[in-house]
């Protein structure tokens, strides 16, 4: 019995070993401060003015070019709803508290269960 153990155990353990990492794996490198000044200057800009209104966002047809592709044009996230926060804070606090809010509902399922 321990024989067969041990056959088992080398068997696995040298396929585990032999693995190999893939060489050519691409990293991109975040850009913090710039990605948190792109978010702040969305809450600066003046939604009415710079976005189109929702009514157009839902209006529009979709283009179909003479080929056989089907394209849609893509808005923000701010042009279909428009954002009811004032600042960053407001947004993350909010965020925050939606998130204690599905803690909670989970935590009483797994009470439940």
């Amino acid at each position: 019995m321990g024989f067969l153990l041990a056959i088992f155990f080398s068997f696995f353990t040298s396929s585990i070993l032999n693995r190999t990492l893939p060489v050519s794996s691409k990293t991109a490198v975040l850009d913090v401060f710039a990605a948190l000044q792109k978010t702040q200057e969305l809450f600066l800009l003046n939604s009415q003015s710079v976005l189109p209104s929702k009514r157009s966002v839902h209006d529009q047809e979709p283009f179909v070019s003479s080929g056989s592709s089907l394209s849609y044009q893509i808005h923000s996230r701010l042009a279909i709803h428009e954002t009811s926060y004032n600042n960053y804070k407001e947004l993350t606090l909010d965020r925050l508290n939606r998130g204690s809010i599905r803690v909670k509902a989970l935590q009483t399922w797994v009470d439940l269960v």
